[in-house]
């Protein structure tokens, strides 16, 4: 739990880079939502942490995230989006061969506490930044 909102983005990469995924979980609410970059959907704290123990064990293992950039929009009283340009580096593609940086955007829904003020994540959206792709609209 955080007392700023703002502060999720890098309480979030500590935890990735310390490969402490119990930090990681505690960041969400017990019945948070997060829906990964290839759209696997977890449905609470405990699946959140338990996939991505088993990625950090295996491809995400010596990676390393770098928040680069942090814009909040307030939502409503106490709810707050906010979202985080990160850079990842030192991921291991499916055969274990090292894998080029990447760049994405993860979009935090927070919400405020009413215990003790602090901020926790009730949904999340990952999205990976695809270097030249350009989506046309459909008519």
């Amino acid at each position: 739990m955080t007392s700023d909102p703002t502060e999720l983005a890098d309480r979030f990469a500590d935890a990735w880079n310390s490969h402490d995924m119990g930090a990681l979980a505690g960041l969400f609410e017990d019945a948070a939502r997060f829906v990964n970059v290839v759209g696997m959907f977890w449905r609470s704290r405990e699946e959140i942490r338990q996939a991505h123990a088993f990625s950090h064990e295996s491809m995400f293992r010596n990676s390393t995230l770098a928040v680069k950039a942090v814009e909040n929009t307030a939502l409503a009283p106490g709810v707050v989006a906010v979202h985080v340009h990160w850079h990842l580096e030192g991921h291991l593609g499916p055969t274990g061969e090292p894998e080029q940086p990447r760049d994405g955007v993860l979009l935090l829904v927070a919400r405020e506490t009413r215990q003790n003020g602090g901020w926790q994540i009730a949904v999340a959206q990952n999205t990976d930044a695809i270097p030249g792709v350009v989506t046309i609209p459909q008519r």
